[in-house]
């Protein structure tokens, strides 16, 4: 006589081959899917910080293209010849306020002599430190961040003025990156 057999039994061990190959196939689709997210995430991250580089570039570019601007006029030529400084404040002042975003914005005549009162500028300790430094010769690597005051985080832009050698155009703006 042969082996009986118990459907009971079958029935079980076809559940439980079932059961298994389900959370098998639930385990496997929720790590392809968990990578599918992750994958998804890294190209969103990579298109931000590409859209944000983009952006700060064209900020950046922005500022340069305002600060050599400024470096051509007649006007700023015109202060830094005759050595004004009251002019030289009212004329950064009145720039400032027409820059978006801008923190602050200096003439610097030949010397490396702000004209104008700098915390009225709005030039801080590092801005007069990195302008001695640039001033005595020692250059700027890299444009000059300042992150110190976390609220006026900013970045300098430092022009020299076509009509005068060694004068320059200082600009400070914002950046809502830093």
């Amino acid at each position: 006589m042969g082996k009986s057999v118990s459907i009971r039994g079958v029935t079980t061990r076809y559940l439980l081959v079932v059961l298994l190959n389900a959370l098998l196939g639930m385990v496997l689709l929720g790590w392809l899917s968990w990578r599918a997210v992750e994958r998804d995430a890294l190209r969103h991250q990579q298109f931000q910080s590409a859209v944000l580089q983009r952006q700060f570039s064209e900020l950046l570019g922005f500022y340069q293209n305002i600060t050599a601007a400024l470096s051509r006029a007649t006007e700023v030529a015109d202060i830094l010849v005759f050595g004004e400084d009251e002019r030289a404040q009212l004329w950064a002042q009145g720039v400032q306020r027409l820059l978006p975003e801008s923190i602050g914005v200096a003439l610097i005549d030949a010397d490396g002599h702000i004209m104008g009162e700098p915390m009225q500028l709005n030039l801080g300790p590092q801005c007069l430190s990195d302008l001695k430094g640039f001033f005595a010769g020692q250059g700027i690597s890299a444009l000059p961040v300042h992150r110190g005051i976390p609220e006026k985080a900013h970045f300098d832009v430092i022009h020299e003025v076509g009509a005068m050698a060694s004068a320059w155009v200082c600009s400070s703006s914002v950046s809502a990156w830093m």
